[in-house]
């Protein structure tokens, strides 16, 4: 009896055994055992074994297949199910290696791109090797060539050209036989002196606006020419008529003063003409009025006498007329830095009022007088070339450049008193030219 119980739970414990192998065949292809099938197979007849058999107690085999299954008799086949298995979880299918993304470092910031930060600019991708859309588009930032509102005020450093006034030279007589140059010749030449230019734009779209502008310039220069040093040294004026009192008179010194001065009004439509990523060129056309005003004085202090003789010019012109230019911009690189280019051409109607006075202060007596009126046509050429700087928002520009301008068919003062002197006023015409540097800052919205 012993012996035929220990059979049944060896043969329980192979039953158990085969029952269970499928499921653990892929173990290592699974986080959990496939749940086993369910079998129903007749088992060897077995003597009747109850739970309370210390035997079953004794072996957790042969305790779980009797606990599981259920025995109906002895003469017929036992049907053994087993206990349905915790839920599964589904199989993972080996695949290929998965490919993990190259982790990719970004540079330390760059001191311009800290610079930008600090700006206001938006720090991001380079542009340095980037086309000028690229770069717009890369970095977020503002069509640097739009056509846009805003303001600006540009400071002038210019010098007067071709209007240099000799009004006096040095002498070792006082005049007649045996007087010759002895000396310096009295030179009023104006220097280098501060202008300004203020204006806004007002932008109809992106490729065209309407702007205004006003310039204003000022020059003034003095000059001192005493006698000439050593006996009988005198100075004489090279501006006096020749026919008056006064005229072959010398000076013990002779001082003058020379003022030149302009003022513009521009009125300018500007639209775009061609351009691309990198340039533009817009044609510009508008109006101005122009007002030229020189302003010349002597006064020289007798030799060997108590008094003084006091000569004056003034030369004004005041006209209006049409104007039309081109402007370009040429972008460096992916850079917010452009060349610039800006050339005008002005035809301005108008008069020169001049006036020309010579007074003996000793007499009080006016020795000499001439008023001339004439009207021209005044042609004036300007042209700027430099560099500017425009911000990533296009809310700030900043630009270097060179100006000169030409007023053509111009009177100046050196002609005017050769025109008085000889009484021959048909050839009086001069060219005068003003050129320096320009430096402007806008405010764009």
């Amino acid at each position: 009896m012993e012996s035929s119980q220990k059979m049944s739970g060896v043969v329980l414990f192979a039953s158990l055994a085969m029952l269970t192998l499928p499921g653990l065949v892929h173990a290592d292809e699974q986080f959990w055992p496939v749940s086993a099938p369910v079998y129903a197979e007749p088992r060897p007849t077995l003597p009747p074994v109850t739970l309370d058999d210390p035997t079953v107690t004794a072996n957790p085999a042969t305790r779980m297949g009797y606990t599981a299954g259920v025995q109906q008799t002895n003469t017929q086949p036992d049907v053994f199910v087993m206990p349905a298995a915790s839920p599964s979880i589904p199989t993972v299918q080996p695949s290929a290696p998965a490919v993990m993304p190259t982790a990719t470092v970004a540079p330390a910031p760059s001191v311009a791109s800290m610079v930008s930060v600090a700006l206001g600019e938006p720090a991001s991708t380079s542009c340095a090797s980037t086309t000028a859309a690229a770069c717009d588009a890369a970095c977020h930032c503002a069509n640097m060539f739009d056509h846009k509102c805003g303001a600006f005020a540009e400071y002038l450093y210019l010098r007067a050209f071709d209007v240099d006034m000799a009004h006096g030279i040095q002498q070792n007589g006082v005049g007649g036989l045996g007087t010759a140059p002895a000396g310096d010749v009295g030179t009023a030449q104006p220097q280098f002196s501060s202008g300004y230019r203020v204006g806004a734009d007002w932008a109809c779209c992106c490729c065209s606006d309407l702007s205004v502008a006003y310039t204003q310039y000022n020059s003034s220069t003095n000059n001192l020419l005493d006698a000439a040093s050593g006996i009988g040294g005198t100075a004489a004026s090279l501006v006096l008529f020749p026919n008056t009192v006064t005229a072959a008179s010398t000076f013990d010194s002779l001082f003058a003063s020379y003022v030149i001065n302009f003022q513009t009004v521009d009125i300018d439509f500007s639209t775009l003409l061609c351009g691309n990523d990198t340039a533009k060129m817009d044609f510009v056309i508008g109006a101005r009025y122009g007002h030229l005003q020189q302003n010349f004085s002597q006064d020289g202090e007798f030799a060997g006498a108590t008094g003084s003789e006091l000569t004056t010019t003034t030369i004004g012109f005041d006209g209006v007329g049409l104007r039309s230019g081109l402007t370009g911009e040429w972008q460096l690189g992916g850079s917010r830095f452009a060349l610039y280019g800006r050339g005008y051409l002005n035809v301005l109607f108008g008069d020169f009022s001049s006036n020309y006075t010579q007074f003996d202060v000793t007499t009080d007596t006016v020795e000499a007088n001439s008023h001339w009126v004439d009207g021209r046509v005044l042609p004036i050429l300007e042209t700027q070339v430099g560099i500017e700087w425009t911000s990533c928002n296009d809310c700030c520009r900043f630009s270097a450049g060179y100006e000169t301008s030409y007023w053509f068919n111009a009177i100046d003062t050196a002609e005017f008193i050769q025109a008085v002197q000889s009484q021959s006023f048909t050839h009086a015409s001069q060219t005068i030219a003003f050129t320096g540097l320009a430096a402007r800052a806008e405010v764009r919205f």
